[in-house]
């Protein structure tokens, strides 16, 4: 077996269906691409987890993720919402890849 090294040091996934936060989890995890893979299940989670992980904390890039893979048709609040808000633009400013 290749040991293979950690691309990112965390990644956040967000998305609503289980399912599929369930794949994209198990998907990256098999690859071997992060330290640290964090999944929730709405955007008000994943908003709420970027404000305790880097807004409210001292906005430190070591406890932001390094990746946030925001699910697009969700319920209560797209993914694409989820980019244009304030706290967004805020780890969009530590210069986290949003995809």
């Amino acid at each position: 077996m290749i040991q293979r090294t950690h691309q990112y040091r965390q990644i956040l996934i967000i998305d609503d269906d289980p399912a599929s936060l369930f794949l994209a989890r198990m998907t990256l995890e098999d690859m071997q691409i992060a330290q640290e893979i964090n999944p929730v299940q709405s955007a008000g989670e994943g908003l709420n987890f970027l404000k305790v992980k880097c807004i409210n904390g001292q906005g430190d890039e070591e406890n932001c993720p390094d990746l946030i893979l925001p699910g697009i048709n969700m319920t209560g609040m797209y993914g694409f919402e989820f980019l244009d808000t304030t706290s967004t633009r805020l780890a969009m400013r530590l210069q986290l890849p949003l995809l």
